[in-house]
């Protein structure tokens, strides 16, 4: 059973993820402010710069953000067994974890 617009979501968080990366590796200084142990500032930051490191701006390339969309994604997935109508939930739990098969 696959939810088609957790898949949209996924493919957007993976998007922000990359963007993350790459950012990390060519253009290391808009990191600076997610991660200042990692990364050095920007000694002349212009208003551009500036405003693509904004905290609004950033939420879209912020790696971190899309981890959290995948542990509630992976959350709501793995108990969604739970929340059906089967109530054989020992059935379920074997299934899960391949105890049985």
């Amino acid at each position: 059973m696959r939810i088609k617009s957790f898949q949209g979501l996924r493919g957007i968080a993976a998007l922000s993820v990359a963007i993350c990366h790459f950012l990390a590796a060519f253009i290391p200084t808009s990191l600076y402010g997610y991660y200042p142990t990692l990364f050095s500032e920007n000694s002349t930051p212009s208003f551009l710069f500036e405003a693509l490191t904004s905290p609004i701006i950033g939420i879209f390339y912020n790696g971190v953000t899309a981890v959290m969309i995948f542990f509630v994604m992976s959350g709501y997935v793995l108990t969604l067994p739970f929340f059906t109508k089967i109530k054989d939930y020992e059935d379920i739990l074997k299934k899960g974890y391949g105890v049985g098969i």
